[in-house]
């Protein structure tokens, strides 16, 4: 039997073009990665359980973190609702806060962002025991929150 060496160099050149074409396929598409990894929030001050006293500030100092991109953050200062949270001025109004900013980005990623504020606490609020909930925000909407307990008396 002979071999036709034009139907050989054919498939020969068939199957070189046909590995070529998809070596350039799986190195050409780009890999397109999802942000599904929260931020991090690292509390410096204040530590849970600490004493402020009314009519004063204080202030909170974080370090956030993200492999991607951060976007903001929020902090609430609310009423530890709880029937162990006690006041001796239950007819003062309860403080609340509920604030927000965006964090300044760099081009680099990974992000480690300080993140600091002062909160106000007024004279004439309910004294006891606070929740300060703070959270942060990636470009992709995920989200890290950390809770600490205050308590704000005279």
């Amino acid at each position: 039997m002979k071999i036709n060496d034009t139907n050989v160099s054919f498939k020969r050149y068939y199957s070189t073009g046909i590995i070529a074409a998809i070596i350039l396929l799986l190195f050409s598409c780009e890999k397109i990665e999802i942000d599904s990894q929260p931020p991090k929030i690292i509390l410096i001050q204040p530590d849970n359980n600490s004493n402020f006293q009314v009519g004063n500030d204080f202030k909170v100092v974080t370090v956030m973190h993200d492999y991607v991109a951060l976007e903001s953050y929020r902090y609430k200062v609310y009423w530890f609702n709880d029937p162990s949270n006690v006041s001796n001025n239950p007819n003062d109004p309860v403080f609340e806060l509920d604030e927000s900013g965006t964090i300044t980005l760099s081009d680099s990623a990974p992000h480690w962002e300080d993140v600091n504020f002062n909160i106000d606490i007024p004279a004439n609020i309910r004294q006891g025991f606070y929740n300060l909930d703070i959270y942060c925000f990636d470009k992709a909407g995920n989200f890290d929150k950390v809770t600490v307990k205050l308590l704000f008396q005279d």
